[in-house]
């Protein structure tokens, strides 16, 4: 039974389904979600109460209703975990979710909300163009047929709780929130990071990818022919010396020294650090 917390009643429904001598319900998953968009200072009730609405009220309204005996899968989201610019009502909302989600389950009951991240091919992120933007800020994103394996592996396990469900680039997702340093780079023995040429280029390429797209990048093409403004390339600067070592120097005019891809590659293998 497909439903729609928005326009059905769920008690109608299940009427609905033992007038018809439907099987009883077994498993739920609960999908509904909506976004209530805004800055902190725009942030309302109203737009609070919107958002619980479909997330938390709904999942209430379905397990009083349904109260299905083999799962209750609630997808949640990763906003929840790691926050969402301008979507604090919603990620409010899914946090709330997780609660509950983690609340039922220690009382026995099999349910299992899954933190998502951005599936690719249909969804929120999908719906609203925000795919590529997620991916930039770290969060790598699911694929419908990688999104069904994992929720079929999670509920034969017979997970409960909450699950977060998301490819991540820590390497990017550092450069947002300092939290996740932990799970950046390799650490040598002696404490001191190491960085292989791989790394370093990978290191150089999402640097350039805040400011470029990925077909524009080329690694002989210089900055000023792939689109960079000056600016840009003091930009492109700033956000280098924020990932490697102190003890890498970058002049004032480095971009410019070094005004391609594998130029500055070179440069910085020649000094940071390097794994043996």
């Amino acid at each position: 039974i497909l439903l729609s917390p928005r326009f059905v009643d769920f008690f109608a429904a299940r009427e609905y389904a033992a007038r018809h001598h439907l099987p009883p319900v077994a498993g739920v998953i609960h999908t509904a979600g909506v976004l209530s968009d805004g800055v902190l200072s725009n942030q309302s009730e109203a737009k609070l109460q919107h958002a619980f609405a479909a997330k938390v009220d709904g999942a209430r309204h379905l397990r009083s209703v349904f109260a299905p005996p083999d799962f209750f899968l609630l997808f949640s989201s990763v906003a929840a975990e790691f926050g969402a610019l301008a979507q604090g009502s919603y990620a409010a909302a899914n946090a709330a979710l997780d609660a509950l989600a983690q609340h039922w389950a220690q009382r026995g009951e099999a349910v299992l909300a899954l933190q998502w991240g951005s599936w690719s091919e249909t969804g929120m992120a999908h719906r609203h163009d925000s795919v590529q933007r997620a991916e930039q800020a770290g969060f790598g994103s699911i694929t419908n047929l990688r999104g069904m394996a994992l929720m079929e592996q999670l509920l034969l396990a017979g997970k409960r709780g909450v699950v977060c469900v998301s490819p991540f680039d820590w390497r990017r997702l550092q450069q947002h929130d300092a939290r996740y340093a932990a799970f950046n780079a390799p650490i040598a023995a002696s404490g001191e990071t190491l960085w292989s040429r791989a790394a370093l280029a990978e290191l150089v390429r999402e640097c350039l990818l805040q400011f470029l797209p990925q077909s524009d990048i080329e690694g002989n093409r210089s900055f000023m022919e792939a689109g960079f403004s000056s600016l840009d390339l003091v930009q492109f600067r700033q956000k280098l010396l924020g990932r490697v070592p102190d003890t890498v120097a970058l002049p004032v005019h480095f971009a410019f020294n070094y005004p391609t891809e594998q130029d500055v590659i070179v440069y910085l293998e020649g000094s940071a650090p390097a794994t043996m």
